[in-house]
């Protein structure tokens, strides 16, 4: 069977396989359209406030997962 080509049987159906796609496009566009969703917290913010909580400090968002150092 060649991929992305259908191969047909005696009954009739056919098998098919796709191609794995080699990349993705993400948006979240989507979600705000339809629910109204509005992150709290951009990508380089998360990953200020990680290291904020790696380093003992508080911050305004509740980590969860397992605490960093206890493994």
């Amino acid at each position: 069977m060649q991929v992305g080509r259908t191969s047909w049987t005696a009954g009739g159906y056919g098998d098919v396989r796709r191609d794995t796609p080699l990349h993705f496009h993400l948006s979240i566009e989507k979600a705000r359209r339809l629910l109204g969703y509005a992150p709290k917290h951009d990508l380089a913010s998360v990953f200020t406030t990680a290291q904020a909580i790696r380093r003992g400090e508080k911050t305004d968002v509740v980590p969860c997962g397992v605490r960093w150092g206890s493994g």
